[in-house]
C-alpha cells in the first residue's frame, strides 16, 4: 500500500497529530475496544501507521474504518514503536490476536519482562507439517496452564485424561487431540517457541520470529 506521507521531506509525526493522545509503554485509562492507534515507528517506514485493536490490523490513515471513527470525533492514541503497542495491549489485557497482529520490529523502552508478558498474551500460530488438523492459534497464558497439567498426567499415566480424545479451545477453532502423542507434540512445540523468545530476550541473538512455530 502506498504511504499516506510525502516523500520529499521527513514526516513530521508530531505536528500532523497534534491533536491526538499520546501514550507510554504503561498502561492508560481509555477505552479499547475498537481503539486506534497511530504508530510512528511505522509511519517513518511508510508503513500502514494506523492500527486499530478491534480488527486487529493495520490501516492507512485514509482507510475508512479509521476515517468514521475520527469524523464521530474520536481521537487516536499516539505511541512510538509497534513492540510499545503490542506490549501496551498485552498491559492492558488484551490477548491473542489483537496483540499478535501488532508485529513488533521495534521494542521500543519495553523491559525484557515486558517483552516475555507480551508474547504469552499474543500466543502463537503453530504449524504441525506431519498432521495440520492440530495447527491453530494456541494461548500462551491462561488455558496453557491447564495444558501444563494435563501434559503431567499423560507423563504419569501414558493417555490422556480418562483415555478419551481432548477438544480444545484455541484462539481461532478447537483442536481435538486423539492421543497423548498428538497433545504432547503440540505441547513440545509450545514449549520450544516459549523458551526461544526468552532466550532471545535475555541473550540476544537472532529473534524467533514473531507469533510463529513450525514442529514436524
Amino acid at each position: 500500500m502506498s504511504s499516506p506521507f510525502p516523500d520529499s521531506e521527513p514526516f513530521d509525526f508530531a505536528a500532523a497529530h497534534a491533536g491526538a493522545r499520546t501514550v507510554n509503554p504503561d498502561p492508560v485509562a481509555y477505552a479499547t475496544e475498537g481503539w486506534f492507534w497511530v504508530v510512528k515507528n511505522r509511519a517513518d517506514a511508510s508503513l500502514d501507521p494506523v492500527y486499530s485493536s478491534g480488527d486487529a490490523a493495520y490501516m492507512a490513515e485514509d482507510d475508512s474504518r479509521y476515517t468514521d471513527w475520527t469524523a464521530a470525533g474520536n481521537v487516536a492514541t499516539l505511541i512510538n514503536t509497534d513492540g510499545e503497542l503490542t506490549s501496551v495491549l498485552a498491559k492492558i489485557g488484551r490477548t491473542g490476536p489483537s496483540v499478535l497482529n501488532t508485529g513488533p520490529t521495534d521494542w521500543g523502552g519495553c523491559t525484557p519482562s515486558d517483552m516475555v508478558a507480551a508474547m504469552q498474551a499474543a500466543g502463537v500460530k503453530l504449524t504441525c507439517t506431519s498432521d495440520p488438523s492440530l495447527d491453530a492459534h494456541y494461548q500462551l497464558s491462561g488455558p496453557y496452564d491447564t495444558m501444563m497439567r494435563t501434559q503431567i498426567y499423560i507423563n504419569a499415566h501414558g493417555t490422556l485424561p480418562n483415555n478419551q480424545p481432548v477438544n480444545w479451545p484455541a484462539y481461532d477453532k478447537t483442536v481435538t487431540f486423539a492421543d497423548g502423542a498428538a497433545f504432547t507434540k503440540i505441547y513440545q512445540g509450545l514449549q520450544d517457541y516459549y523458551a526461544s523468545f526468552q532466550s532471545w530476550v535475555a541473550s540476544g541473538g537472532t529473534a524467533p520470529a514473531w507469533g510463529t512455530w513450525s514442529i514436524a
